[in-house]
């Protein structure tokens, strides 16, 4: 990991990529933004291996099953307006998709957040849905409607205490 390329913000709460992180799988390069524990100023060791894995896996095929899949539940949900589209991929908004690298703590399970914004127009407002996507362990362990997932108590308590090598 370049130095150059990182910067803390004026809070210490998050460490964001200067310049956009190139991920091969998806042929796209992202702002990448590390969630940091309290005194911490530079990546811990798991975070730097989650990011590194998320930036060399291949799951394109796995991600269009699972957006696929979400799009079809809202659409029957009718919380989504019908779109046309071949590739479920047309479907993102690359220029406001993210990438986070939650805090680890001590777990040893790598865990990397793909944050989409989508085109996906709600039925009831003028926005589109925002999705969060949790790899844990460099598989799709979660697609969902944006929650924050990983500022939640939740993560604390459930994520970051589980044992290593989670089955998905």
């Amino acid at each position: 990991m370049d130095t150059k390329n990182w910067k803390i913000d004026e809070d210490g709460i998050y460490m964001k990529s200067v310049s956009q992180v190139y991920i091969p799988w998806l042929e796209r390069s992202f702002e990448v933004w590390v969630d940091l524990d309290t005194d911490q100023q530079w990546f811990t060791p798991n975070q730097k291996d989650a990011l590194e894995k998320f930036i060399l896996i291949s799951n394109k095929a796995a991600l269009c099953i699972e957006l696929e899949k979400l799009y079809l539940n809202e659409l029957k949900k009718n919380t989504i307006k019908k779109i046309e589209f071949v590739d479920i991929l047309e479907t993102i908004n690359w220029e406001e998709t993210q990438i986070c690298i939650p805090k680890h703590a001590q777990s040893k399970n790598r865990y990397a957040l793909f944050l989409p914004e989508t085109k996906w127009k709600l039925v009831d407002g003028d926005y589109t849905l925002e999705l969060e996507l949790l790899f844990t362990n460099d598989k799709i362990e979660l697609c969902q409607e944006m929650s924050g997932l990983w500022c939640r108590t939740e993560w604390f308590e459930y994520y970051l205490k589980r044992e290593f090598d989670v089955k998905i």
